[in-house]
């Protein structure tokens, strides 16, 4: 997620969209330019993303890169926090993405049903408006139509999905951030009962078997 981070945070057409994880700063050409160093550094003259060094050393290189920019560029409070999480090494980060990809993929179902807890049902019809300005937002075309210099360059890191930021954006920060907020206003048995609710959604209507447990969020 690191590199991820570096280059969707260096892109123009995700400028506008940095509220939405959580970055709001007055200093945004400060961390852009600045994560563009660190793609450039980190691709090394390589054209495929796929093809550089992916090293416990590199990447911990790049994470600290990251770190020390935020502190250059003077992110604080919610921002840094975000920026901080976002780069953070969390073994449990791309399980954690799937799992909220797959409860977001049938939530209306959760809220409607009569058998959620209440207290539940009314904290998730809020989230989905707190979240629906998000949801309505066209990153894939953003990404995909941006014709800036750098975006083409970021776009063609990736040459077989040319819109892997987008995705990104689309089905792992967004859906995890919903199910981030909703877990954290909800207690602790409000959460197991969520939970045992969407473990049988999920096998009932993908035959998936969803852990006993929420894994740990970013």
């Amino acid at each position: 997620m690191v590199d991820t981070a570096a280059m969707l945070l260096s892109t123009d057409w995700f400028l506008p969209f940095w509220p939405l994880i959580g970055i709001e700063v007055g200093s945004q050409r400060c961390l852009q330019e600045g994560c563009r160093k660190i793609v450039l550094r980190f691709m090394d003259g390589a054209a495929n993303y796929y093809l550089i060094n992916f090293s416990h050393e590199r990447t911990d290189s790049t994470r600290q890169s990251m770190q020390a920019l935020a502190a250059q560029c003077g992110l604080n409070g919610t921002a840094k926090e975000s920026l901080e999480k976002l780069v953070a090494h969390m073994p449990e980060r791309e399980q954690f993405y799937k799992t909220a990809w797959l409860f977001c993929s049938f939530i209306e179902q959760i809220s409607k049903d009569p058998a959620t807890d209440d207290a539940v049902r009314f904290i998730i019809k809020r989230s989905r408006r707190e979240f629906s300005f998000a949801r309505e937002c066209d990153f894939n075309t953003a990404c995909l139509e941006s014709k800036s210099p750098w975006d083409v360059y970021t776009r063609g890191l990736t040459p077989e999905l040319p819109d892997n930021l987008s995705n990104v954006m689309s089905a792992s920060l967004l859906p995890g951030a919903e199910l981030t907020r909703i877990l954290q206003q909800i207690t602790p048995a409000q959460s197991e009962g969520l939970l045992q609710k969407f473990r049988s959604l999920a096998k009932s209507l993908y035959d998936v078997e969803v852990e006993n447990r929420w894994p740990a969020a970013p």
